[in-house]
């Protein structure tokens, strides 16, 4: 991951590991952080993932494409 503008910071690998493992969690809400990179694979693993909120963030890639069937 790298940094697609200024101040952009990656989100730490070690933390979106362990996001596929949050059984319960229903809305992700990391707007306004200036994170930079991709989103993580273990998205697809949030079955009650019912709002992903990255806006305003240097988020790059394309979406997993089995998110959309959450």
């Amino acid at each position: 991951m790298t940094s697609s503008c200024n101040g952009a910071r990656p989100l730490p690998s070690t933390r979106t590991a362990s996001l596929g493992s949050i059984a319960q969690l229903s809305n992700l809400s990391v707007f306004n952080n200036a994170i930079s990179g991709t989103l993580p694979s273990s998205l697809v693993s949030l079955a009650q993932l019912q709002q992903l909120n990255v806006f305003n963030n240097a988020i790059s890639g394309t979406l997993p494409s089995s998110l959309g069937s959450l």
